[in-house]
């Protein structure tokens, strides 16, 4: 999310610069965006901050603390950065379509929005205000814990769990077995998509009655072989990590390394 903010930013060719840290001075460079230290940061002026999930650990730093201003505006690209709570009382604190937000911004003007976490200011009708100025399809105000825990068991879920792996092997075997690359891509990604999509919009009931019969019993077979009791243990132990704070840290230390993981699917890639 956070390259894509940037790449939205680089096609409006609109100044902006990374925040330098021990850990993506490499990434930066290969990247080739500009970077600045967190102490060069000037919170007397209007300032964006577009904040992603590693930064759940820097809100407790020092340097968040000196952009107490309501000039500075965090963007928060998921629920994870503001669980920490540690935010400047005076700052706006957002978490909102972060790419609309990055669409919208002009070069040489401040962005227009109002904080939406904390009440450090007086506008009454925040979401209306923000409705106006990005016009979403829909807007759905819920709090930092709310989004956090949410975000846990939806895309965090998808995306880290076997979804992508099982499209992309399907796709391989697709193709090992004669069928095009067009045609196997096709069903293995976009059909994929189509399914999560008709389930979002017909509901569980909706859904049943649409797929085939087949696909119908063999899903409900799979269902009954789900772990149940074992993830919901799994589910609990993370939301007591959430509402302590340590859930950055547990996560992180329990995880293979990101080269291992790049590896991975890198040779996955190249098969």
């Amino acid at each position: 999310m956070g390259i894509a903010i940037a790449e939205i930013l680089k096609s409006k060719k609109i100044p902006f610069k990374v925040l330098r840290t021990k850990n993506n001075i490499s990434k930066i460079a290969e990247l080739g965006y500009d970077d600045i230290a967190t102490e060069c940061l000037d919170a007397s002026k209007p300032l964006v901050l577009f904040l992603c999930y590693p930064d759940l650990v820097t809100t407790s730093k020092k340097w968040i603390a000196s952009l107490n201003s309501n000039k500075v505006f965090f963007v928060c690209l998921t629920g994870w950065p503001i669980i920490n709570r540690k935010w400047p009382s005076k700052s706006n604190v957002i978490m909102y379509a972060p790419k609309a937000i990055a669409s919208k911004l002009k070069p040489k003007k401040c962005l227009i929005a109002l904080n939406v976490h904390q009440e450090t200011n007086e506008e009454a009708q925040l979401l209306i205000k923000l409705n106006k100025i990005f016009e979403p399809k829909q807007t759905i105000a819920v709090s930092p814990l709310e989004e956090t825990k949410s975000d846990l068991l939806s895309e965090q879920v998808l995306l880290c769990g076997w979804a992508p792996l099982i499209a992309l092997l399907t796709y391989k075997k697709l193709i090992k077995s004669g069928i095009s690359k067009e045609l196997a891509w096709e069903e293995c990604t976009r059909e994929a998509s189509y399914i999560f999509e008709t389930l979002a919009n017909l509901g569980p009931d909706g859904f049943s009655k649409k797929i085939s019969s087949l696909a119908l019993r063999g899903g409900y077979k799979a269902m009954k072989k789900f772990p149940i009791r074992e993830w919901d243990r799994m589910i609990d132990k993370m939301y007591s990590e959430i509402d302590n704070g340590n859930i950055f840290k547990s996560t992180n230390t329990s995880l293979p390394s990101e080269s291992e993981a790049q590896k991975f699917w890198e040779e996955l890639n190249n098969e």
